[in-house]
């Protein structure tokens, strides 16, 4: 069993903690499908530009065009970006459960700091809520990390099963090192 069945196999009436991989300890919520349908309506979709197609003496669609292109694939990191903040927000207890203690807070500095030298704007110390996903996505949670809270955030919403994630987890062919596929060379 991996590390995210081991998670989310638990009790439906205990609290859902999520453990990261440098030992910070989560308690996870569902989020309500509410908050993230409101989230998601801030965003207005592109619209499809026309043009004249005076062979035919009317306004057709251009879906081609690289500026609506470019408009869309902005839509839909912007839904991205926003619903993956409504769960970070939704999804833990402001403070967490269990902290190393060579691991530093999201109130720290030097975390914060680094993050700044990159050029990555980091909220202030004033805004902890802000200040709170900032830690969790630019120092505490690897790729791996987000992506198993993510599942289990969708475990304890109900939006998958348990048994779901399990066979989905079994079907891949390399489920120790988390590939989800194995290359095997070919001759020539």
């Amino acid at each position: 069993m991996n590390n995210i069945q081991q998670q989310i196999v638990q009790d439906k009436r205990a609290p859902r903690l999520f453990t990261t991989s440098n030992g910070i300890v989560l308690r996870i919520r569902a989020v309500p499908s509410h908050v993230t349908r409101e989230v998601l309506r801030q965003l207005k979709e592109p619209r499809v530009p026309t043009w004249h197609n005076a062979a035919k003496e009317r306004d057709e669609e251009n879906p081609l065009d690289p500026d609506y292109i470019e408009a869309v694939a902005e839509f839909k990191n912007k839904q991205v970006d926003l619903t993956n903040r409504a769960y970070l927000l939704h999804t833990h207890v402001n403070e967490p459960d269990g902290m190393p203690d060579d691991v530093e807070g999201p109130e720290g500095t030097e975390w914060s700091d680094f993050q700044e030298l990159l050029g990555i704007t980091v909220h202030s110390l004033s805004d902890k809520r802000e200040r709170y996903i900032d830690w969790l996505k630019f120092h505490i949670l690897t790729d791996a990390d987000f992506r198993d809270l993510m599942t289990a955030i969708y475990v304890a919403g109900g939006l998958v099963s348990e048994e779901d994630v399990k066979a989905a987890v079994d079907s891949f062919p390399d489920n120790k090192n988390g590939a989800a596929l194995t290359i095997v060379p070919t001759e020539q």
